[in-house]
């Protein structure tokens, strides 16, 4: 569906911001447009370039991975699904399903796959693999290959000292492929996700230290919780992750705390990257030093995080079906991922993931109201423009708040985060689970609302220390609230026996209450803003349903068979 399509499906003056933005607003018409001869639209549109910046003709033997989508089977079938199995009360409450009966029931058929291999083997295309789950067909070739299957044009330039590039046409296929191709990811690494991981510098090192895991345990009420050592997460990552293991280890030995076992699993072409080694530490550290111990922690690593190596690694993660919960503390402005396509092939995972029993939560971002890549790319502040994936209906947003603690570390107050993430998405739906809860304005319209939680992301009051490169560090950010959330649920699965499906529908449906109520047994923030939301009684823009008490909230989930 183009931009101008979900302008008038969700007719939001700040959509039709957006997508007349320079740049965005001269692209609404190519499109729209019908495709000429042989060639069909894909969801892939082009690519929103900033007036300003200066274009050249791309390389043409510059090489490109592309990661094609296919279109699933039943899809109307699997919402239904998704809500049935994770709605406490309905009959199939907690029967999730395997890899196998997404393949029998939901994935892309064989011969539609074999389609569009043969199609990209015939240009030339080289590497080609589909995903276990049939969804996508990754693939390398020279940009003019690119062109030439998919009927674009492809630019380069430089952006904030990389040398990007972007298509600045949409992508389409072949009339024989109608139906069949959904999108073509991998057309620009312009809006490339970025990581919300803050250093801390703590107002008063006595009154607000650095956290550690068993800290945070007593400040959010762990109690008597069992820890998570039956569960197994799972942390998207990129790069080199030679030095985060050793990490780990000792910050298991500094905090006294168990070794977890872990193992990494490489997705597409693995790089020598270093720059995120302190994000993935803190991932590891504090998922696991909330839940105490782990069954396994899991490393899925992309080759970057760019769209085309981000999707094969969610891909892998639902086929694998091995963990319970999964992070992802980075992000994007969503218009980006809706504009290239990646928000509907990665939805796609997500969602096979929630049948599956498998939940995805992601930090909600460190800009405010406000997504600070378009701010960035020199366009005007938008307010209310949030970040992908945590804007995804089949993900679990975390915001952030500031911590404050007593003596011993025990729960005081919390305040929202000024830089938290919060706001309504431009192109993503609500769950069905959100309603009465979220504003009568969201509800109404469908439109999904984020943060749907929070903890701590504060790096100043509440932030976490880590073991970084073998030393001690002070961080905080929403990528600190995102692994507490993952830690915290991994307790109440262990403790419940694994038998909670997707977290989102069953947290707003025992605890959330009608909109301006507090939710039941949360930390109810009512203190403070995101520069455009403030934290209001009940659900808000800035935290959500509030931050986890751990006891109260475990001991009040629902019965369900493991």
């Amino acid at each position: 569906m183009s931009c101008l399509n979900k302008l008038v499906e969700r007719r939001t003056p700040l959509a039709l911001a957006i997508c007349t933005l320079a740049g965005i607003g001269a692209l609404i018409g190519p499109t729209v447009a019908s495709a000429s001869g042989p060639w069909v639209n894909t969801a892939t549109q082009a690519t929103p370039i900033p007036t300003q910046i200066i274009t050249l003709p791309i390389n043409p033997a510059q090489q490109m991975h592309v990661v094609v989508g296919l279109t699933p089977r039943n899809k109307a079938q699997l919402d239904a699904l998704v809500v049935a199995i994770s709605t406490p009360g309905h009959p199939q409450f907690g029967q999730t399903i395997t890899p196998t009966q997404f393949l029998a029931d939901y994935a892309p058929t064989a011969a539609n796959v074999d389609a569009v291999e043969s199609y990209l083997h015939g240009l030339g295309f080289t590497n080609i693999q589909a995903s276990a789950n049939r969804l996508t067909v990754s693939a390398y070739g020279s940009a003019s290959t690119v062109e030439n299957a998919f009927n674009t044009q492809l630019v380069s330039f430089n952006y904030q000292g990389r040398s990007v590039f972007a298509n600045t046409a949409p992508a389409q296929v072949p009339a024989s492929l109608a139906g069949i191709v959904s999108a073509v990811v991998g057309l620009q690494d312009f809006g490339v996700m970025g990581l919300p991981i803050v250093k801390s510098t703590p107002q008063n090192p006595i009154t607000t230290p650095p956290y550690s895991g068993p800290e945070y345990q007593i400040a959010y009420d762990a109690g008597k919780t069992p820890t998570g050592p039956n569960t197994v997460i799972g942390i998207v990552t990129e790069g080199d992750l030679a030095q985060v293991p050793k990490d780990l280890r000792q910050y298991e030995k500094e905090f006294r705390l168990p070794q977890v076992a872990y193992q990494i699993v490489p997705t597409g072409v693995q790089t020598s990257d270093t720059s995120g080694v302190i994000e993935w530490d803190l991932d590891s550290q504090l998922s696991s030093g909330i839940a105490e111990n782990l069954k396994k922690i899991m490393f899925y690593n992309a080759g970057s995080l760019a769209d085309a190596d981000l999707t094969p690694a969610f891909e892998r993660v639902v086929s694998d079906d091995k963990v319970k919960a999964v992070n992802m503390s980075f992000g994007g402005c969503e218009t980006f991922e809706y504009l290239d396509g990646a928000m509907l092939l990665d939805d796609i995972a997500y969602e096979q993931g929630a049948a599956e029993g498998i939940t995805f939560f992601a930090a909600a971002g460190d800009g405010g109201a406000s997504c600070q890549v378009l701010v960035n790319a020199g366009q005007p502040g938008i307010v209310s423009a949030v970040e992908y994936p945590a804007s995804s209906e089949y993900v679990v947003a975390v915001g952030g708040t500031s911590l404050l603690t007593n003596p011993g570390y025990t729960y005081n107050t919390e305040t929202a985060w000024v830089s938290g993430g919060g706001g309504s998405s431009l192109w993503e739906s609500a769950g069905v689970w959100t309603s009465g809860v979220i504003p009568p304005s969201n509800t109404e319209g469908g439109i999904r609302a984020i943060p749907d939680m929070a903890m701590v992301g504060d790096p100043n009051i509440g932030g976490a220390d880590i073991v970084y490169d073998g030393s001690d560090e002070g961080v905080g950010g929403t990528s600190l609230s995102s692994p507490l959330s993952v830690g915290s649920w991994a307790r109440m699965q262990t403790a419940h026996n694994n038998c909670y499906g997707f977290a989102a529908p069953i947290l707003y449906t025992t605890f959330g209450q009608p909109y301006g109520t507090a939710a039941k047994d949360y930390h109810d923030i009512i203190v403070g803003d995101n520069y455009l939301y403030p934290a209001t009684p009940g659900w808000d823009f800035t935290t959500g349903l509030g931050t986890f008490d751990i006891s109260k909230v475990n001991a009040a989930l629902p019965t369900c068979k493991a």
